[in-house]
């Protein structure tokens, strides 16, 4: 399975959105993303959809697992604080179909080589059956997403 870059937005200035729009019809779709700015959280949503229409599990830090229904975005943020959040997913987005998808996350956690990075698996659905053609990550922390914070999506068929 060959994937192919379908989008990719990189910060210039401090926001609170980090986004890409106008995605080709793909069924497999692979996200990667870079998100820098201390006291920041990544809230995902999907084609603008900000109702109640998300479920996500997680496990952070390899503990006991955590379900979550009926919500109106995916939280795959383990800790608000660090500087540094790197998001790695994949999408199955199927016509007709609800969206499924399985991720990881990892952040630096506490400075040194004493402190161990903070992780979390998560697996969501997304109810819709529109092909998803935009992801956004929304922060609600005090922070900010500063420059340089990345979103690059990647389709295959």
């Amino acid at each position: 399975m060959a994937f192919t870059a379908l989008g990719s937005t990189v910060l210039g200035d401090v926001s609170d959105t980090l986004e890409v729009d106008s995605l080709a019809d793909k069924p497999y779709l692979h996200l990667e993303s870079i998100v820098r700015g201390a006291d920041t959280r990544v809230l995902m949503t999907f084609n603008a959809d900000t109702d109640a229409h998300y479920s996500y599990r997680f496990e952070g830090n390899m503990g006991t697992d955590s379900n979550n229904v009926n919500k109106n975005n995916i939280n795959p943020t383990y800790d608000t604080a660090p500087t540094v959040k790197f998001l790695v997913m994949d999408i199955l987005n199927l016509v007709d179909q609800e969206k499924i998808g399985i991720g990881k996350y990892v952040d630096i956690g506490s400075a040194g080589v004493s402190n161990a990075p903070n992780t979390m698996l998560y697996v969501f659905k997304w109810i819709e059956n529109d092909v998803i053609d935009k992801i956004t990550f929304t922060n609600n922390d005090s922070g900010d997403y500063s420059a340089n914070s990345s979103l690059n999506i990647f389709g295959s068929s």
